[in-house]
């Protein structure tokens, strides 16, 4: 008959309307102050008590520091990690009563440090917060409002309530650490793009001036120019004009990266755009013998941010013309879904396998010996690759 009885005794804690109750409390990561003192609340309320506390280990792992309490304040704001009682309690047990470091021997040489914690906290019950072997904190619960003392369920309750609470500081321990290096990275990536663009600025009013003389000069305004002279002055010009196309990839991307939030999309005839765009490479195909081929129909419509777009074909066509030498170049269009799928096809050098998945990175070439042979930064693709992911599309390279 006693074994029945144990049997049919209930048990103090409904796991599973606590655990309903105190994930109802987790509203949002972005509260977890808020939620650490709700979560607090209930679990102090299930177990009996008036008050306690969680602190927090700070991200330098030296410094305990309160992060919440409700009921009577702790005494202290912050405690060592190496404070000999939060020591023991680290590595050695996870729950631990003030009674048992009052009145069990095998605590006697941890009685005056465990004490001492006891007071500054205002507590009765310290409870370890680890995950695996990490240490993430630790929770305090003070007196009890019962008439009986805490017992062994009332341990394995607070065992339960400090694995998944830990869990939890560690997931908005996580959470903020990312969120604030986002920040940092926004806040860097903002002054590089300032004293980019503010450098590129700089350098294309120069730029400009030069290629405006040399254009002058070439023409004959001041004078006849012997071939030798003519040569030169070409190669000043297409030097310039390579200066200016990096410059000017350079303030697209800055661009870029500024507009995300702010897309002004349009409806887009693709042929007549693909049209304009390819009649400022004429003398480019021409010098280099290309036939170029547009193979669009006037109903193949997209809805994009015109000059955004025209930069794309600028940098697909352009880098197509640059790395191609007497031969074709064609952009198509089919169907996709409800996407259109646009192909700027060359029968250029090619690009090596192990170039592929870098080749639409910054600054980056396929081979950085093209960069001398052929000009450029390695931006035009990288710009190109933005602009189309922030319109919501995809771009690609087969080879």
């Amino acid at each position: 008959m006693a074994f029945i009885k144990l049997f049919k005794k209930k048990l103090r804690y409904d796991y599973d309307k606590i655990f309903r109750d105190l994930i109802f409390r987790l509203q949002t990561l972005e509260r977890q102050n808020d939620n650490l003192v709700d979560l607090l609340k209930g679990i102090i309320s299930y177990v009996g008590s008036q008050s306690g506390s969680i602190f927090v280990v700070r991200a330098d792992k030296q410094i305990l520091a309160l992060k919440s309490y409700v009921g009577d304040e702790p005494l202290i704001v912050s405690l060592s990690t190496d404070h000999e009682f939060v020591d023991y309690l680290k590595n050695n047990k996870s729950v631990l009563f003030k009674d048992e470091i009052l009145n069990k021997n095998e605590y006697l040489m941890i009685r005056s440090p465990g004490i001492h914690f006891f007071t500054q906290t205002n507590s009765v019950i310290a409870i370890a917060l680890k995950v695996q072997d990490e240490w993430v904190g630790m929770l305090t619960v003070g007196k009890g409002r019962r008439k009986d003392a805490f017992n062994e369920e009332d341990r394995r309750f607070l065992e339960i309530m400090g694995y998944w609470l830990a869990y939890h500081i560690s997931n908005n321990l996580l959470y903020s650490r990312v969120k604030n290096q986002n920040i940092k990275l926004n806040e860097m990536t903002e002054v590089k793009n300032e004293l980019m663009s503010n450098v590129t600025h700089e350098l294309r009013t120069p730029l400009n001036g030069i290629l405006g003389l040399t254009e002058i000069i070439l023409d004959g305004s001041d004078g006849p120019l012997t071939q030798d002279q003519k040569i030169h002055l070409e190669m000043i010009k297409n030097s310039g004009e390579s200066i200016l196309s990096i410059v000017n990839n350079i303030l697209s991307l800055i661009k870029v990266e500024a507009g995300k939030r702010e897309l002004s999309v349009g409806k887009i005839v693709l042929k007549n755009l693909v049209d304009e765009v390819a009649s400022l490479y004429e003398g480019v195909f021409k010098s280099k013998n290309n036939q170029f081929a547009s193979i669009l129909q006037n109903d193949q419509i997209i809805y994009g941010n015109e000059g955004q777009i025209r930069t794309v074909l600028m940098n697909l066509i352009g880098n197509a013309a640059k790395f191609t030498d007497a031969g074709q170049i064609e952009i198509r269009a089919q169907k996709s879904g409800e996407m259109l799928k646009v192909i700027v096809k060359d029968s250029g050098i090619g690009i090596p396998e192990n170039a592929k998945p870098k080749i639409f990175d910054e600054f980056i070439q396929a081979d950085a010996s093209l960069t001398r042979a052929h000009g450029g930064a390695g931006l035009g693709l990288a710009v190109a690759k933005k602009i189309i992911e922030i319109h919501g599309g995809r771009i690609g390279v087969d080879s």
